[in-house]
């Protein structure tokens, strides 16, 4: 669709419903997210590749400062590999290299010896262990003990709950059918 039928489409919806709408990008294609509680896409989980060629994301883990680092880095690396497809038919053929990004993460969780900091993130509002909150807060997941504050050192990891965090990322880029 060509942007003078949209402006067309916009002005028609308006009229009839009473909805003001903009246009706010042109996009090559668009994936809407897996809504976690129903089988329906979610309107507020996204990405698409502008036609100028950049990406526009919205609700994922890698725009959320509660995401971990390494589950954030590993779905931008992932959404960089599809933002070079122009096409829908590129796309859909990116999407295994796309999946490779999220097998070689899988393969580091499942190993030993990656740096903590990756395993990190942050969450708005936590109580520091003085009792204040404060605006963010680094804390790392340590089995089935939940969570401690990251500042009291590093201990150990529940690689089962990454994987999970991993495969959730991978479910908000993979296509809703």
């Amino acid at each position: 669709m060509e942007q003078k039928e949209l402006e067309e489409l916009i002005e028609s919806v308006a009229r009839k419903t009473g909805l003001e709408l903009k246009l706010e990008a042109l996009y090559d294609w668009v994936v809407f997210s897996k809504n976690r509680h129903s089988f329906l896409c979610s309107p507020q989980r996204y990405y698409g590749r502008v036609v100028t060629g950049e990406l526009k994301v919205k609700g994922l883990e890698c725009v959320k400062r509660s995401a971990p680092n390494l589950i954030g880095t590993t779905q931008r690396e992932a959404l960089e590999v599809l933002k070079r497809a122009r096409t829908p038919c590129e796309f859909f053929m990116a999407l295994k290299e796309a999946k490779s990004v999220f097998d070689k993460t899988r393969e580091l969780i499942e190993s030993e010896g990656l740096e903590p900091w990756l395993f990190a993130f942050c969450v708005k509002g936590a109580k520091e262990h003085f009792g204040r909150s404060v605006d963010a807060c680094v804390w790392v997941i340590k089995g089935e003990e939940g969570f401690y504050p990251a500042q009291h050192g590093y201990h150990k990891i529940d690689k089962k709950h990454y994987l999970t965090l991993l495969e959730g990322a991978w479910e908000q880029i993979e296509p809703c059918f």
